[in-house]
């Protein structure tokens, strides 16, 4: 099932749900996302709860996530960790049931964290009533209607973590990473090892690619090596072994909670990683600072791993016979199907499709039931992921943006088709248009189209065939005449910033004191915030100084009631 591409209510396609005191610091993920296309909204969980009914807070949230989709909305984050039992509980999850494994190595082994829950919109997953969710009675449909993935983060310091990785993923990736796959296997049983999973995954994956097997069979796996290994920089990664909230292990653990933390490779060297080990991804357990594995290597620092796929509670394999692979192991082997085998690119629509394929044995089968109910991904859904070399895109158009507006973009002399190209200014214009057969995407603009002249991002897109983004700029002229919204009577300034170019300090004059609070925000050229400062009520000017600041162009916006935009020079 795919989920509708149209735009209606809530005028998005991608929503991140949070706690409120969160909201504001996953405002730069927001930015990153509408600059390159994907119009994004933030939307609280107190919010949801106030306006939406339900049994629970899972149920409201899943009822304003059936609207949101109804609407057009492709992709979901729960922005927070679900973790209750140590009181971090910012996002909620939905526990589930649909078989007793007396396995006896957890009193609730069987009660299974499902966010899945929050990706299949049909019914409501308790048709018999009980209040227990998943069982076979209760008519699941298991397929998933929109994308979801869950940022497990439980302060600001692990949102800023989180984000950096995913846009310093999605914008600058070391290209010495892109081919490459990391694959250790700690042996599960005597009869069957778990090769078989990590071969499988290897034959899937592209034959130029360095494929690392790291086997207890070869004598390749430990700690050091794993560790070593992650700080070399991969792109992909899945771990075969035993496992539990603190790490996964063969004889001893190979990758624990205490890893994470002291990985060097940077974030533009970040792994995607899998696993089908048990209780890698159990986000109630007590791991190392209640945080379990998959949480970890994804909240720890801005090193590490930018999004992992684990289990909640079991993952269910085969003793035997050698090269088996069992529910767990043949789903993590269909995420690497489907991303090599299929058009689809970003991660939760990878994920969800390699669940969907086995949806038909999870009707009957408890085992399968329970292993695409426990399979979990951790990260942000709408990642695209790089599955080939690094290419550029080479982006013209004039420097001033008129009524007519063309943007051309070619690779290495050849037009570039389908790649996506926005024009962004602040928060009052947003133009997206894709490229024809030859390379060109065309824009017609009219008198409403910018509430005022000066700069806007001119960003182009093309992640499905591996180009990197381009991020530009182009001048809003007077050759459009734009629509210039009447300032409110108490908010009319004109402002002054000087000098230009600037070597030490950036002052900014009001022509009267501000009678309203204004953020002020500075993005270098390439459109990351690179500062943020606040001008409170009462003050005629501030000065921001450069440091942290490199040689180069920058933009100074600001928001709060006046329209201020100028481009500014730093000198050092």
């Amino acid at each position: 099932y795919a989920p509708p591409m149209n735009r209606g209510f809530w005028n998005t396609e991608y929503i991140i749900i949070t706690d409120a005191s969160f909201a504001n610091a996953f405002i730069p993920l927001k930015e990153w996302k509408t600059r390159r296309g994907v119009p994004t909204d933030i939307v609280t969980t107190s919010w949801i709860y106030s306006n939406y009914t339900g049994d629970d807070n899972p149920d409201k949230v899943r009822n304003f996530i059936i609207e949101a989709a109804d609407s057009g909305v492709v992709y979901f984050l729960l922005a927070g960790q679900c973790d209750p039992e140590h009181g971090e509980n910012y996002v909620p999850r939905r526990d589930t049931w649909c078989m007793t494994s007396g396995v006896g190595g957890y009193n609730d082994e069987d009660t299974i964290p499902c966010d899945l829950y929050f990706s299949d919109l049909d019914r409501d997953w308790d048709n018999d009533g009980d209040g227990i969710y998943g069982e076979s009675t209760d008519w699941v449909d298991m397929y998933s209607d929109v994308y979801v993935g869950r940022a497990p983060v439980k302060n600001t310091s692990q949102i800023e973590n989180f984000i950096c990785k995913v846009i310093s993923y999605e914008k600058s990736p070391s290209p010495d990473i892109i081919e490459k796959i990391l694959l250790p296997v700690g042996n599960l049983w005597s009869g069957n090892h778990g090769n078989g999973i990590n071969d499988t995954i290897a034959d899937t994956i592209p034959d130029h690619w360095q494929k690392s097997k790291l086997y207890e069979d070869y004598g390749l796996i430990n700690e050091t090596i794993v560790k070593d290994s992650i700080n070399q920089g991969f792109n992909l990664c899945h771990m075969v072994g035993h496992g539990n909230e603190w790490g996964i292990y063969y004889s001893t653990s190979y990758y624990d909670c205490a890893d994470p933390p002291i990985q060097t490779n940077d974030s533009t060297e970040v792994i995607i990683t899998g696993s089908m080990a048990c209780f890698s991804g159990a986000v109630d357990k007590n791991g190392q600072g209640n945080d379990c594995l998959a949480e970890r290597m994804v909240n720890a620092n801005k090193m590490c791993a930018t999004a992992t796929m684990m289990n909640t509670r079991y993952g269910w394999g085969y003793s035997s016979p050698q090269g088996a692979l069992g529910p767990g192991g043949e789903l993590c082997v269909w995420f690497f199907r489907k991303l090599f085998g299929t058009d689809a690119y970003h991660i939760g629509e990878v994920f969800a499709h390699a669940e969907d394929q086995k949806v038909p044995w999870a009707g009957g089968d408890m085992y399968w039931r329970y292993t695409l109910f426990e399979f979990t991904l951790f990260g942000d859904p709408e990642m695209p992921i790089w599955t080939d070399s690094l290419k550029n895109l080479v982006v013209s158009f004039p420097d001033t943006i008129s009524e007519n507006f063309t943007v051309t973009v070619e690779h290495a002399g050849s037009p570039v088709s389908n790649a996506l190209v926005t024009i962004m200014q602040d928060s009052t214009a947003y133009y997206r248009e894709v490229t024809d057969g030859s390379g060109q995407a065309h824009f017609t603009f009219y008198g409403s189209s910018f509430d005022h002249q000066g700069y806007a991002w001119v960003t182009v897109t093309n992640y499905k065939e591996n180009f990197l983004p381009h991020l530009d700029s182009a001048y809003v002229g007077p050759s459009i005449n734009v629509y210039e919204v009447p300032p409110q009577d108490y908010t009319h300034y004109t402002i002054t910033v000087s000098p230009n170019p600037i070597k030490g300090t950036i002052n900014v004059n009001f022509s009267t004191p501000l009678h309203t609070e204004l953020t002020v925000k500075i993005y270098d050229i390439k459109g990351s915030l690179a500062k943020t400062v606040t001008v409170h009520e009462g003050m005629s000017g501030i000065n921001i100084l450069t440091t942290g600041l490199n040689s180069g162009t920058y933009f100074l916006k600001a928001d709060g009631g006046v329209p201020i935009e100028e481009k500014i020079i730093i000198v050092k």
